[in-house]
């Protein structure tokens, strides 16, 4: 640059390019050749939401607080039969007991299992991390993304979740911060029995747990959760068939060699019977340009890390986070109990048979996802539907504690079994007593029509059976009218009534072989 023109004119350049310079425009490379000062990478957004209600059989460790609040774990206990010769054909007899929740005590015994009811919201996302791969190497200045994965970058952070709730009138909640982990924490994790693993598919499009993107599923039961329906992630699977998992890459890696998207998932626990929720999210990222981060001996980076970057002010900055992305439309929490109007069941072995309709009373089918069944002072964990017929009479309630065959999950062996009981008066009773309606909504009887009626005329009385109409009154003060000629042929009503009779029939049927059933494994 000349400056034969003026002094006034050299001297205005070299102030402009001090400026310049302070604020981080203007670099010797800038003159010689290209500017090799790296820029902090945007962090890119998520490309896909997928939400699903998930109801959870979770298989769990049975821990329970004392009057104290101190946690105690159940641990079984066998003793054999042979110091008593009135029971020698016993064999060894199981026992729960429960003990402080302290690893050194635990020495040596036999852990109990349980189930864990969850309802909870399965959230898996896209995120574009080929992209965000060759972000970084732009914003770095590196010439090929194997530059990249020298720095040991990128390094998430986690998510930022926010949920809203949505009214039924269509009207939304301000977004508040959502800590799921947090919550999951002190809900599942201390009590889940393990984490079930990934299919391989899936594994391939997993970063590594220390990035905090993929929070792991427990191990349910006897369900399983619902299918990743991703485009993307699907298209990337394919792509990588063969090739290993995401981080195990060749010694000179092409763009090509990096999945082109990865799978991101969260849990939420914290949702309550009613609930309509919409979601936004974010992800983090360790910013390579940060110079307070840490080489691999855990030396902080020295100060002229500043050196190297644009702007000092971006060094500064140790996590950087993408755009939030909202799931499209609010997930509703599903119905959790239905009513139908029945006929009485034909046959008298029908598990769901009750005594003889009387005039003015019809037969109500409650079903309801039962998460924990309440039985005096005790809570008895259930997580599946149950089936009861209520008989139902104008001007009266609905409900009332009646016998249940309901199986009740045992820690001592292993799986549901029904409880056997025998009253005062010799009769025997399979089940739980409770009042199949509770917890929920209370309903009066205003009106039935139809069903069993007697007709008296002058030389005699007769009785007929018709369809059953039930009008119902809630304490909300709406009405709802229930007919058997529409109720009993329900799909929906069907496929419940039919897995609960099955579900009672096969704890009965393992229960049958002996009066004390073998213990089992739960996972197969």
């Amino acid at each position: 640059m000349s400056c034969h023109h003026s002094y006034s004119n050299c001297l205005y350049i070299a102030v402009l390019s001090l400026l310049m310079n302070a604020c981080g425009l203007l670099t010797v490379s800038n003159l010689n050749g290209a500017d090799t000062r790296r820029d902090n990478p945007a962090v890119l957004s998520i490309t896909e939401i997928q939400a699903d209600f998930v109801r959870a059989k979770i298989l769990a460790y049975d821990i329970v607080e004392d009057k104290d609040g101190n946690p105690k774990i159940a641990v079984l206990r066998v003793s054999g039969a042979k110091n008593n010769p009135a029971r020698k054909n016993d064999g060894p007899r199981r026992g729960i007991e429960y003990i402080p929740l302290d690893p050194e005590k635990l020495d040596g015994y036999r852990l109990a299992l349980a189930i864990y009811p969850q309802r909870m919201i399965v959230i898996n996302a896209a995120f574009p991390y080929r992209d965000q791969v060759a972000e970084i190497a732009k914003a770095l200045k590196l010439q090929n993304i194997k530059g990249v994965f020298d720095l040991k970058v990128p390094q998430f952070r986690g998510l930022v979740v926010e949920r809203r709730t949505v009214q039924r009138d269509g009207k939304t909640q301000p977004w508040e911060p959502l800590p799921f982990e947090a919550k999951y924490g002190e809900t599942i994790n201390p009590r889940k029995f393990g984490d079930r693993d990934d299919s391989p598919d899936l594994q391939s499009v997993i970063l590594h747990e220390d990035h905090d993107l993929t929070m792991p599923l427990p191990i349910l039961l006897d369900a399983r959760y619902p299918d990743v329906r991703l485009a993307s992630i699907a298209k990337t699977i394919q792509q990588r068939r063969g090739k290993g998992r995401p981080w195990e890459l060749p010694k000179e890696p092409k763009i090509a060699d990096v999945p082109e998207h990865i799978l991101l998932r969260m849990i939420d626990t914290d949702v309550i019977p009613g609930g309509r929720y919409q979601y936004r999210i974010k992800v983090r990222m360790q910013n390579p340009n940060w110079v307070g981060r840490k080489n691999d001996l855990g030396v902080p980076a020295k100060k002229e890390n500043y050196d190297l970057v644009r702007r000092e002010a971006d060094a500064d900055v140790e996590i950087i986070e993408g755009p939030f992305v909202e799931l499209n439309e609010p997930i509703s929490f599903p119905q959790e109990s239905f009513l139908y109007a029945v006929e009485p069941p034909i046959d008298p072995k029908d598990r769901t048979s009750t005594n003889d309709l009387k005039p003015g009373e019809a037969l109500l089918q409650i079903h309801r996802w039962l998460s924990v069944a309440e039985e005096g002072i005790y809570k008895e964990p259930i997580g599946d539907w149950i089936v009861a017929n209520v008989v139902v009479r104008r001007g009266h309630y609905v409900g009332g504690k009646q016998w249940l065959p309901l199986p009740i999950w045992s820690s001592m062996y292993n799986r549901y079994v029904i409880r056997k009981l025998v009253d005062i008066m010799k009769v025997p009773l399979r089940g739980v007593l409770i009042d199949p309606t509770k917890p929920g909504p209370k309903f009066i009887v205003v009106d039935i029509e139809g069903g069993k009626q007697r007709f008296q005329n002058s030389l005699k009385s007769s009785e007929d059976e018709t369809a059953s109409e039930i009008l119902l009154l809630d304490e909300s003060g709406n009405l709802q009218v229930r007919s058997s000629s529409w109720d009993q042929s329900s799909p929906e009503r069907k496929e419940r009534e039919e897995a609960w009779l099955k579900w009672v029939e096969r704890t009965e049927k393992d229960m049958k072989a002996e009066d004390r059933p073998k213990p089992k494994n739960p996972i197969k």
